[in-house]
C-alpha cells in the first residue's frame, strides 16, 4: 500500500465556517440597512447612492472576516500537519515511522478479517560500518534508496514503515508461504539497482517473518516477534531469512525469566567472579588475569555467560554487572595487598553501553578508591565492535583513563572492519588478537592467519602497544607466537577461568 496521503480536516470546516458568516452577514445587513434604516428614517435623508456605499462597506468587511477566518483555520492547519508530520513520520526517508505503521496496521487488521497477514523486519546489515567508515551521508542515502524499492515493490499491496536506525517493518498479504519468500527475493533483486558508489559494497539484507494469527494481538508484540525471527536470520549467511516458530517463542520466554531474575541476582550476590591466567611468553610466568563472570542462580541453575550477557546488553542492565564485577575485583585485590602479596594486574570488562554515560570514568575511579586500589592494578577491556559510531568519544574516555593510570585494552581485535583504523585512532596500551585468528578450517587459511598475526604484532611493537593472543589451545600455538614475539597468551591451553580461591592456589601458592 502506498503511503496514505492526509486528509485535509480543515477543508470542510473552512466551506461551513464561511457560508454560515456570508448567509449571517448578508441577512445582517439587509436586516440593517432595510428595516433599522427605515424605522428611523435615515432612508429619507440618505440617496440610494450613499444606502449602496454602506451595504458595500458592510460587505467588504464581511469579505475581510471571511479571510481572516480562513487563515486562522489554515495556520491551524499547517500547524496539525507539522506536528502529524514530527509524530507519524521518518525525517530521514519522508515514509511512516513504527508509530505510524502500528496504527494503520491495526486499522487494517480489523476490516479485513479473512486475508491472512505477515510482518517482516528487515536489517541492513553491518549498517553501523557503512556509517563509520563512509559517512551519515552515504548512510541516509542508503536508507532513501531502500525507502523508494520498498515504495516501488509494496504499492498498493501492503505498508511499510522506517522502524529503528537500520531496519525496516513491512505487513503484506500472502495466501501461500512462497508469496512470503517471493516478496524476500524481489526486494534482494531491487536492490541490486542501488547505486552504491558511496559505500563499500551492495548492501545485504537479514529479514524476521512474523505470520499473523491473533488479530487481537497488540501489533508492537507481532513487530517483536519478528524482530526475534530476525536475531536468528543475522546468525546465518547474509540475505537470509527465519520465520517466528515455537523455538524462538521458547526464546522469548526465556530471555523473560533472565530478565525477572537479574536485579535480585545483583542483590543476592548469584553473579560469581572466575579468573582466567594470562601467562607471559618469555618465561611462562602468570603476568595477569582477565575477570570472567559466571551466573549460578538459585532457579536458573549455573549460567555462562553467553546465556545472558547479549540479553543483558539490550536491558541495559550490563552496566550494573560490570561494575559489580569491578567491585568485587576490587575487593579481591584488597585482601591479597593486605596479606602481603603482590596481586597481578586484573583486566575487567566494559561495555559499550557505558559510553553514552557521563559518569562512566568517575563512577570506576570511585570504585578503586573505596578499596583503595591502584589503577595499573586494573585493566578496562573494551571490545572493538564498541568503536563503531563512538570512536570520538571512545578516544575521549581512553584519554582520560590514562590521566587516572590505568591501562585499556582492545578486546577481540581484528574482528571488525576498521580494525587498522581503530589503532590508530586510540592510544591502548594492549591489544587482545581475536580467538578467530587461531581457528583456521584448513591448512591454507592457516598458513594467511600466521602471516597476519606477525604483522599485526609487528605493528604493535612498532606502537608500544602489548600483545595478547587469546583462545590458545595447542602448544604448536604457544611456540609459534613465541616464535614471532607475542608477549603474552590466554587460553586453555595454559589454564581455564577458575575460581578465586583456585587461581590464588596457583598464582600466590597459598
Amino acid at each position: 500500500m502506498k503511503q496514505q496521503p492526509r486528509k485535509k480536516k480543515f477543508d470542510n470546516k473552512i466551506v461551513a465556517v464561511i457560508s454560515i458568516t456570508l448567509v449571517f452577514i448578508s441577512t445582517l445587513i439587509n436586516f440593517i440597512l432595510k428595516n433599522g434604516l427605515q424605522k428611523s428614517g435615515l432612508v429619507n435623508r440618505f440617496s440610494g447612492t450613499i444606502f449602496n456605499q454602506v451595504r458595500t462597506l458592510l460587505i467588504l468587511g464581511a469579505v475581510i472576516y471571511c479571510f481572516l477566518v480562513i487563515y486562522i483555520l489554515q495556520s491551524e492547519r499547517e500547524k496539525e500537519k507539522e506536528l502529524e508530520n514530527i509524530a507519524f513520520y521518518d525525517i530521514v526517508t519522508g515514509i511512516s515511522n513504527s508509530l505510524k505503521f502500528e496504527k494503520d496496521a491495526k486499522e487494517i487488521l480489523k476490516k479485513n478479517t479473512t486475508a491472512k497477514y505477515a510482518i517482516i523486519v528487515l536489517d541492513i546489515d553491518k549498517f553501523a560500518i557503512i556509517n563509520d567508515v563512509c559517512g551519515y551521508k552515504a548512510g541516509d542515502k542508503l536508507l532513501c534508496d531502500i525507502a523508494h524499492t520498498l515504495k516501488d515493490i509494496i504499492q498498493d499491496k501492503g505498508i511499510f514503515a522506517r522502524e529503528t536506525a537500520d531496519s525496516f517493518v513491512v505487513m503484506i498479504q500472502w495466501k501461500k508461504e512462497n508469496d512470503i519468500i517471493n516478496f524476500i527475493n524481489e526486494f534482494i533483486n531491487y536492490t541490486h539497482n542501488i547505486n552504491c558508489s558511496s559505500i563499500l559494497e551492495k548492501p545485504s539484507f537479514s529479514f524476521g517473518i512474523y505470520k499473523v494469527e491473533d488479530r487481537t494481538m497488540n501489533v508492537r508484540r507481532m513487530i517483536d516477534g519478528a524482530n526475534l525471527a530476525l536475531e536468528t536470520a543475522k546468525e546465518k549467511c547474509v540475505n537470509n531469512y527465519t520465520f517466528f516458530n515455537q523455538k524462538i517463542r521458547d526464546k522469548i520466554l526465556w530471555n523473560k525469566e533472565i530478565e525477572d531474575e537479574m536485579i535480585n541476582a545483583i542483590n543476592q550476590n548469584e553473579f560469581l567472579v572466575y579468573l582466567q591466567p594470562k601467562y607471559r611468553l618469555s618465561d611462562n610466568t602468570i603476568s595477569s588475569a582477565e575477570a570472567l563472570v559466571r551466573w549460578k542462580s538459585h532457579k536458573l541453575g549455573m549460567l555462562f555467560p553467553d546465556e545472558f550477557i547479549p540479553i543483558f546488553e539490550k536491558d541495559c542492565f550490563i552496566v550494573e554487572l560490570d561494575f559489580y564485577v569491578l567491585e568485587h575485583v576490587c575487593k579481591q585485590l584488597r585482601i591479597w595487598i593486605d596479606k602481603g602479596l603482590k596481586p597481578v594486574p586484573v583486566a575487567v570488562n566494559m561495555s559499550r553501553k557505558h559510553l553514552g554515560r557521563k559518569n562512566f570514568v568517575k563512577n570506576i575511579y570511585e570504585i578503586i578508591k573505596k578499596y583503595n586500589i591502584s589503577p595499573s592494578l586494573i585493566e578496562l577491556e573494551i571490545t572493538e565492535t564498541a568503536v563503531y559510531n563512538n570512536m570520538k568519544v571512545l578516544s575521549d574516555f581512553v584519554d582520560e583513563f590514562h590521566k587516572l593510570g590505568f591501562k585499556l585494552s582492545m578486546d577481540d581485535f581484528g574482528s571488525g572492519y576498521s580494525s587498522l583504523n581503530t589503532l590508530k585512532c586510540l592510544d591502548i596500551n594492549i591489544l587482545k588478537l581475536d580467538r578467530e585468528f587461531f581457528m583456521s578450517s584448513s591448512l591454507k587459511e592457516q598458513k594467511r592467519s600466521e602471516i597476519v598475526i606477525k604483522n599485526i604484532i609487528s605493528m604493535a611493537k612498532e606502537l608500544n602497544v602489548t600483545t595478547v593472543a587469546e583462545g590458545v589451545e595447542i602448544k604448536q600455538q604457544v611456540d609459534y607466537l613465541k616464535k614471532i614475539g607475542c608477549d603474552t597468551v590466554q587460553g586453555y591451553y595454559f589454564a581455564k577461568p577458575m575460581t578465586i580461591d583456585n587461581f590464588e592456589k596457583l598464582a600466590y601458592s597459598i
